[in-house]
């Protein structure tokens, strides 16, 4: 009896895992039979051509594969025209170099298109501003909208907060060359990253000891972060979307917990120590003016979730400190670079400051050829619909792609030329044609706040000391995270005091 016992357990247990097999040979099979006929959609059905998908992640593999993603782009753009399919696993996206169309899709047609679209995982950072669906969106956007309305609206306190962190910024400069000798070289990315870092946790989230100096140890947290964006479990969930709360599961406990620790753990002491203080009737409402102390209080009256906080600190850190620092790297790389324009602006400072006309048109055409985002400004399609003869069909994200809408020879002449005089007159650009931060409602919130931040940090650099690059001699962009760029070679410089 045992022995039949055990024979039949046996075979039952054969029998579940055949069906297992058989269940996954299935799904496997219904899974890329589904994504090889929207593989197909775009192009014979909407007329959108693109580079071929493959069936385990669309072009995922060729993205990553190809030093920077731009190159991609023109070669789709010689290939196909203003509108280039291309696949996230088995999700579609149109990179448009069609400005007419862009400013239908993003202005005249928000109301359809009214997400961004990316939702791959389930992390903090999934459930934040950039990520959030349009109805929690809209009510993080309201809450998180005031205190950046009001750091645009009293310029005075957002200067000083500027002010007092470019001095520190100032004095590590003169501290290393004073003890290194005035030929050191600064790596001006990693000085940017923990100035940009330092400021904005003045300002919004309020980390505790973020330093103004090169190799900081929260930027380091935070690159390991954003490197880990470009791959790992967001790159896996794109391409098996069917295993994302398994994936999830992982980033949140392995990948980004690794890489964020040191942030997240202040974050959530933060958010501990402002709940108490309003629990208890403690909470000093002139004293908590942070944009973090705007969540908290959201959070603590239901408003939001623990998640939500959390997930905006991030995206904050994110585009406040990481996007900044790669345009002041690039801007002080093309004024090094460009020696007789550094002088022209050293001019111009001395007579206007930080309301130099001229440096902000070099700011512009920095972020115009060099750009730090090349797809993130997207939009979902909620349905399919006709525009200017071309049908965007429900489910597919329009792409602003930044490198091939500023760098468009149709909208630009000599593109590939830096000349900062295209920005004298701004009113006769297209409205979609510069877009460094974004269109739309979804326009970054804190843009008026980062341009203040450049102009400061350029005009008290500039006025005090004559930049010297080292290296590299030619600017080449290269991935960095999942839509960023940065350059492919550390750029170093000297600085060489005025008297």
């Amino acid at each position: 009896m045992a022995i039949l016992e055990y024979i039949f357990n046996i075979a039952f247990l054969y029998q579940v895992i055949a069906s297992l097999i058989v269940y996954a040979i299935l799904r496997s099979f219904i899974f890329f039979r589904t994504r090889h006929r929207r593989f197909k959609l775009l192009k014979d059905t909407y007329g959108i051509g693109g580079f071929k998908p493959a069936l385990y992640d669309g072009n995922i593999n060729l993205w990553q594969s190809i030093p920077f993603s731009g190159d991609l782009v023109d070669e789709g753009r010689r290939l196909y025209g203003n509108l280039i399919s291309f696949f996230t696993g088995d999700e579609p996206s149109i990179f448009m170099a069609d400005a007419d169309l862009i400013k239908k899709i993003f202005i005249d047609y928000s109301h359809v298109f009214s997400e961004r679209g990316y939702r791959y995982l389930n992390t903090p950072l999934f459930k934040g501003l950039f990520y959030a669906k349009y109805p929690r969106w809209k009510e993080q956007r309201r809450i998180m909208s005031q205190p950046f309305n009001g750091y645009a609206v009293h310029s005075d306190s957002s200067a000083k907060f500027i002010q007092e962190t470019t001095k520190l910024m100032l004095e590590y400069i003169e501290e290393k060359r004073s003890k290194l000798g005035s030929d050191v070289q600064f790596d001006i990315k990693s000085l940017m990253k923990a100035t940009a870092l330092h400021l904005i946790s003045a300002i919004a989230i309020k980390l505790p000891n973020v330093k103004v100096c090169e190799n900081e140890p929260h930027v380091i947290s935070l690159d390991a972060f954003m490197e880990s964006m470009a791959g790992g479990c967001l790159m896996m969930a794109a391409r098996l979307p069917f295993i994302k709360g398994l994936i999830t599961f992982l980033a949140n406990h392995f990948e980004n917990s690794r890489a964020l620790g040191q942030v997240r753990q202040s974050v959530v002491d933060l958010v501990e120590v402002g709940k108490k203080e309003l629990k208890s009737g403690t909470w000093d409402a002139k004293k908590r003016t942070h944009v973090i102390d705007s969540l908290i209080k959201m959070h603590y009256h239901g408003k939001l979730s623990y998640e939500e906080v959390i997930g905006n600190v991030e995206t904050i850190l994110v585009a406040g400190y990481d996007t900044t620092s790669t345009t002041l790297t690039y801007i002080f790389w093309t004024l090094a670079k460009e020696t007789e324009v550094q002088t022209k602006l050293r001019s111009d400072l001395m007579a206007y400051g930080t309301e130099s006309k001229y440096l902000e048109q070099i700011i512009n055409e920095v972020m115009r050829l060099y750009p730090t985002l090349l797809n993130f400004t997207t939009r979902l399609a909620m349905s399919s619909v006709k525009i200017n003869g071309q049908i965007i069909p429900q489910g597919a994200r329009a792409v602003h792609h930044t490198w091939l809408m500023h760098r468009n020879p149709d909208l630009w002449d000599q593109p590939d030329k830096f000349d900062p005089s295209r920005f004298e007159e701004p009113e006769k650009i297209h409205p979609c044609a510069f877009a460094p931060f974004g269109l739309g409602e979804k326009k970054c919130l804190g843009w008026q706040l980062a341009m203040m931040e450049m102009k400061q940090i350029v005009c008290d650099i500039v006025l005090r000391y004559k930049v010297i690059l080292i290296g590299p001699q030619k600017m080449e962009l290269v991935n960095y995270g999942p839509v960023m760029t940065q350059s492919k070679e550390t750029v170093m410089v000297r600085f060489e005091k005025i008297h």
